[in-house]
């Protein structure tokens, strides 16, 4: 006689009386930064999540950042002028002590969703007083971009949510995928740089934490 666990004997008669389970909780592997302790709070963070995908901004830890609008980024696509409105606020993201002016950028990829972060120097740019950025000089600027061909790839992350949080005094970068199979990453921004194309380059990111 063949006996059934009590998941399997529910998840039968789920399919036999049409109903629908409910969707598990996403759940991640630490593969790297265990002795670390953002790791371990962040891993502790993901491991109550109950939800089927973990979104960072859903917990206390990743909402302090006070993020403003103001100005606008130019941009230009297929030759006709394009605004995107901007969103910006005061981190020191390499943790020197001075506080750089961070602004994230939404992009579209056939249709799905990420972000790009910039990173201006104190005085570099000053949004509440310019209505506009040009794409092309927005674009010389250093940040953490994810665009083909893919520079982050190497931990299997194409598009990315990014999330700047501080923890004991030390500020980092949260990074998922926009997938939901896609890994957790901790990171600290660095100004060391990888190239992207011939034009753009990309933050060389020091990795704390990796979640799988």
């Amino acid at each position: 006689m063949v006996r059934l666990s009590k998941t399997k004997l529910s998840s039968l008669l789920a399919i036999l009386l049409g109903v629908s389970l409910p969707a598990q909780a996403q759940v991640f592997n630490l593969q790297k930064g265990a002795q670390e302790p953002v790791c371990e709070h962040v891993y502790e963070i993901a491991k109550k999540d109950t939800r089927p995908r973990f979104w960072p901004t859903t917990h206390e830890l990743f909402r302090h950042l006070r993020w403003r609008k103001g100005g606008f980024m130019y941009n230009r696509y297929n030759d006709f002028p394009v605004s995107r409105p901007v969103v910006y606020a005061d981190f020191d993201i390499n943790n020197d002590g001075v506080n750089e002016l961070i602004s994230k950028r939404t992009i579209y990829v056939r249709g799905i969703q990420g972000e790009f972060l910039y990173v201006f120097e104190p005085g570099e740019y000053n949004f509440g007083a310019k209505p506009f950025i040009a794409h092309q000089v927005v674009e010389a600027f250093q940040g953490i971009l994810s665009t083909p061909p893919w520079p982050y790839a190497d931990f299997d992350l194409r598009l990315i949510k990014l999330y700047p949080f501080q923890f004991q005094n030390e500020n980092f970068v949260g990074i998922i995928g926009v997938r939901p199979t896609d890994p957790l990453l901790i990171v600290k921004y660095t100004e060391e740089t990888i190239p992207i194309d011939n034009e753009k380059s990309t933050s060389k990111l020091d990795v704390i934490c990796h979640m799988t």
